[in-house]
């Protein structure tokens, strides 16, 4: 009697596999459709591997030049000669068209070495590029001492002092109506400085002797810690005797040439 119920219950766990097959909705669905399926998923592989692929060449080839941009302007900054910056130039520009996104990089850079080199019709596009780009980012103070420099790159140097000389007024504005909360000399004081020694130079550049001499005056006052121009300035001397300090041509500081420019202006 055992027997006859174990092997009913053996017969109904050993129930063929076609039933259970028949019984079971998802795999008569990949049964029907197994060839179709399979061709589904080789196609996402191979659209897989060939979008991996292009993207990968992509990034090779923006590396490559990435790499290239690097080594044009590292030949520009050595370069001693016309001709082998005009042809790493050309290389660059090229580079520059395809990813843009170097600008940023490049730009401003590559303006001062051509300007430091002479050659302001190179750099003004590149210098342009810069200001407009930086000109929402930075304050105004700094976007207008750029544009100045790329007039003096032009020779337009009463323009050049002109707008110096605005600049000035607008920076002692405002510094007058800013509460500084640190005795560490600011970025404001150290344009501030840069500014007055630029229009020192373009005086001299324009041949305004009682023009220049005033300002190198003002420049001594301003280093020497003339506690009445600095209460009504409000200006950080510090910076001053700093740059006085660290600027100088060889053997010869900066306060040999103010001496020297003295004399010759009197």
């Amino acid at each position: 009697m055992k027997k006859n119920n174990q092997s009913k219950i053996v017969s109904a766990g050993k129930m063929p596999l076609y039933e259970s097959l028949d019984d079971n909705q998802y795999l008569q669905w990949i049964v029907r459709n197994g060839l179709t399926l399979i061709f589904t998923v080789f196609g996402l592989i191979f659209l897989f591997v060939v979008v991996y692929k292009s993207a990968f060449s992509t990034m090779l080839k923006s590396e490559y030049d990435f790499i290239n941009a690097e080594n044009a302007y590292t030949q520009i900054a050595a370069s001693t000669s016309g001709g082998q910056t005009q042809e790493n130039l050309d290389k660059l520009n090229i580079i520059l068209k395809k990813h843009p996104e170097l600008q940023a990089k490049y730009d401003a850079k590559v303006a001062q070495i051509l300007i430091g080199q002479g050659d302001s019709s190179q750099a003004l596009p590149f210098g342009a590029l810069a200001v407009q780009r930086t000109e929402v980012e930075n304050t105004p103070f700094y976007s207008e001492y750029a544009k100045t420099t790329l007039l003096i790159a032009e020779k337009k140097y009463e323009e050049a002092l002109t707008q110096a000389l605005t600049m000035k007024t607008k920076l002692l504005e405002y510094v007058a109506d800013v509460q500084k909360t640190s005795t560490n000399p600011s970025s404001i004081d150290l344009l501030f400085a840069f500014n007055l020694l630029r229009i020192g130079a373009l005086q001299g550049e324009l041949s305004l002797k009682q023009e220049e001499l005033k300002t190198w005056n003002e420049w001594k006052r301003y280093a020497s810690l003339d506690k009445k121009l600095l209460s009504e300035t409000h200006i950080d001397g510090f910076v001053f005797q700093k740059l006085t300090d660290n600027l100088q041509d060889g053997k010869a500081s900066f306060l040999d040439y103010l001496e020297m420019r003295e004399k010759d202006l009197k």
